[in-house]
Parts: C-alpha cells; structure tokens; sequence
C-alpha cells in the first residue's frame, strides 16, 4: 500500500540479541524520522503531491495492508504513525504543541505574552487548518477507494 510513500518495512529474518536489536530498531526510528522531515519538506516545496496523504480511511486500510503482511510490518507502521504525529505535532501551528512553543518563544523575544485575542484567533485558524487537512486526506481516501 502506500500513504505517499511506498510503504517498506524491513523485513528482519535473523534474531538479535538485546542490545544490537535496540540499536537496529533506534536505526529504523531515525530514518523513519528522516523520511518523514523530508516528505513534510517536500509537501510543503510542491515536489510531493498531495494526493497522497491517508486520512482515517487511508490509515485504517494500510494497517489492515500490512496486518496481513505479519505483526512486524504492523508494529513498524505503528512506529511510522506515531513519528508522524510526534513531528506534525511539534509545527508551529495554533492548537498543536508546536503552537504552543511559537508562542513561547514570541513572548521571549517580545518581552510580554501574546495576546489573549491573538491566541484565540490563531487557535481558530490552527483548528480550521487542521479541519480542511482532515477533509482533505479523506477525499483522497474516498477518491482513492472509489478509483476516481
């Protein structure tokens, strides 16, 4: 399946004690962090298209995708989703954490806090940009399902 990306998890088929199979899954992790800094990127550039990105739809059928494949494919697209949210969650945007980190580096360049009304309208908009992405990634879930 694919979410964007062509989805390929490693497959592992040797056993590795504690310790080299920590640092082999901190490997994965940080190229899974990589890939997806520099899809962000890329979105964000226009040189990925956003047809690509999975909404609940897209999400629930990849899981189910490499369920089949075997627990292992599935616990690496669980790490997947969780770097992904981890990440989108630390962008400067109102109502996310990253939101909330702007802010605290505003008020320290500033001096003073932001604005209780600048907040709130900002937040507003964070919300309705987070609103219009969901919408969008689940048309394209549809249009994808439906072959439109």
């Amino acid at each position: 399946g694919s979410i964007g990306i062509e989805l390929k998890a490693r497959t592992v088929k040797e056993q590795y004690p504690l310790l080299p199979a920590i640092s082999i899954g901190a490997g994965e992790a940080i190229d899974l962090i990589k890939l997806t800094v520099q899809l962000i990127w890329r979105l964000i550039t226009g040189d990925e298209s956003s047809k690509g990105l999975a909404g609940p739809i897209g999400i629930i059928q990849a899981s189910w995708f490499m369920l089949q494949e075997g627990l292992g494919k599935f616990i690496w697209l669980l790490a997947l989703f969780s770097i992904n949210l981890a990440i989108l969650n630390l962008l400067p945007i109102p109502v996310l954490d990253g939101g909330g980190i702007m802010f605290m580096v505003i008020e320290k360049l500033k001096g003073s806090p932001v604005s209780m009304m600048a907040q709130v309208v900002s937040q507003y908009i964070g919300l309705f940009l987070l609103l219009t992405l969901l919408v969008y990634a689940t048309k394209n879930d549809l249009f994808r399902a439906f072959g439109l």
